[in-house]
């Protein structure tokens, strides 16, 4: 979520592709790319040469994203929009025969509601039964870091900073 101008903010949520035999190397090269003692990357946390840095590592990886994004006002509840750009998302995955989707972790009140989520959708068809989705602190899994970085970039495009999003755009797919 950022603030995007006045009383509008932007919520965004991303999905990186990944076929699961090639997962080893980018997590590789995402660990190679921590700064200092960091633990993992974070977009905003980045400065704007390490961004970069990052977007043309990123860019040669062999990865389609999706990317939802909601502009919402002041008075919309953050919490609602992100579970419809999660709802959105996991839908489209469940099309696309996605196996295994990778939730970050937040904390045990929300993760319980975005488990919540996934399970009606189930329930209401919305998405296959077998769609597996498991939650992982970002510390633990540096692919998630590439979902932060595509997101970052397409929010950050919005907000008229738009360098790394001219290279990461033509993966992203808007839904």
């Amino acid at each position: 979520m950022r603030r995007r101008s006045g009383d509008a903010y932007v919520y965004a949520l991303a999905a990186v592709l990944l076929e699961e035999h090639v997962c080893a190397d980018p997590r590789e090269r995402l660990l190679g790319l921590r700064a200092g003692r960091s633990r993992r990357i974070h977009w905003r946390d980045e400065s704007a040469a390490r961004r970069m840095l990052i977007t043309q590592v990123v860019a040669r990886m062999p990865l389609r994203a999706m990317v939802v994004v909601d502009i919402y006002p002041e008075s919309g509840k953050a919490e609602r929009v992100r579970r419809l750009c999660l709802d959105r998302l996991l839908c489209e995955l469940s099309q696309q025969k996605v196996e295994t989707v990778c939730i970050e972790a937040r904390d045990q009140w929300h993760d319980r509601r975005d488990r919540a989520l996934v399970d009606a959708l189930r329930g209401a068809g919305r998405v296959e039964r077998g769609l597996r989705a498991e939650w992982r602190r970002s510390v633990d899994e540096p692919l998630l870091w590439l979902a932060d970085v595509l997101v970052g970039s397409v929010v950050w495009w919005l907000g008229g900073e738009g360098e790394s999003f001219d290279i990461l755009g033509p993966r992203i797919e808007f839904l």
